[in-house]
């Protein structure tokens, strides 16, 4: 891809955006909403089901390599699920890191089918 999940997240929270970016990710077969208010991730749910979401979306959709974004500016009012900062501050060789979120491993799993047993 030329520009990943971690690239455009940084960007939305640096320049305090506010809009709904929808991350259609081949790799898992699923699209992705997630509501971003003044540049805070307050809540990632993906289309139809109730699981993963939030932070343990974001963490399902980063190692995806294929995959369209699209940002829609409109006003959010959802309520913070997250409660986060959404800045990626480092992408190890094996761990993953959100500002505020509990670093996670990374796993080799295959998240296509984690999705689909969802």
């Amino acid at each position: 891809s030329l520009i990943g999940l971690p690239t455009v997240l940084n960007t939305l929270e640096m320049d305090r955006k506010t809009g709904i970016l929808v991350v259609v990710a081949d790799d898992l077969k699923a699209k992705a909403r997630l509501e971003i208010h003044e540049g805070r991730l307050l809540r990632a749910t993906l289309d139809g089901r109730e699981t993963p979401r939030n932070s343990d979306l974001i963490y399902a959709l980063i190692p995806c390599s294929r995959g369209r974004f699209d940002f829609r500016p409109r006003p959010v009012t959802a309520p913070d699920e997250v409660k986060a900062p959404i800045s990626i501050v480092s992408v190890g060789q094996d761990r993953l890191s959100l500002v505020g979120v509990p670093a996670k491993p990374l796993r080799k799993v295959d998240e296509k089918q984690l999705l689909r047993n969802q």
